[in-house]
């Protein structure tokens, strides 16, 4: 596990995660000063941080790092499970901080906060974002980073199709 965790901690170093971090944070704060609800925050967080997670397997593709990782003697699993942990890792700084942003932006605009969909937002998050990343990482991993881009759209596509299909549902045929 600790070859893991440094495996993790070696792809938060090579991705210069802050930058990308904050770029995802300020897209969750719009939509929090656009005044949309907690869940439709929550949910775009897991969307881009599946997106924006991925570019580790891009800057590993670029500087070669598979080499970097044999010299190490580092095992394929601890590889696999490091780069899990840190797109899980990625995923919860993100939420955490975008969370406390709409905390903020609805303070400074005073508006109400509801957290009655704050529960069903996570898990509807973590959720999309487990998907997301359960069907592309293993492309990735198997492809590599520039044969794998169109198909890591898959799973993106599938999670719109399904997210229309649940909005037309639950509209009832209204005409909408």
């Amino acid at each position: 596990m600790s070859n893991s965790v440094k495996m993790a901690r070696l792809d938060y170093l090579s991705m210069k995660s802050l930058r990308t971090l904050w770029v995802a944070v300020l897209i969750m704060v719009y939509f929090g000063f656009l005044n949309s609800t907690l869940t439709t925050m929550l949910i775009t967080g897991a969307w881009f941080s599946a997106l924006m997670s991925t570019s580790v397997f891009s800057i590993q593709e670029k500087h070669n790092l598979p080499r970097l990782y044999s010299s190490v003697s580092i095992a394929l699993r601890d590889v696999v499970v490091g780069r899990y942990l840190f797109m899980l890792v990625f995923y919860a700084v993100l939420l955490f901080i975008g969370v406390a942003g709409y905390i903020a932006f609805s303070f400074i605009l005073t508006r109400a906060i509801s957290f009655t969909d704050a529960l069903p937002g996570i898990a509807l998050s973590l959720l999309l974002f487990s998907v997301i990343t359960g069907i592309q990482t293993p492309l990735f991993f198997k492809f590599g980073y520039t044969r794998a881009r169109f198909l890591s759209l898959i799973p993106f596509v599938l999670m719109m199709r399904l997210m229309s299909v649940s909005c037309d549902s639950t509209v009832g045929g209204s005409g909408f």
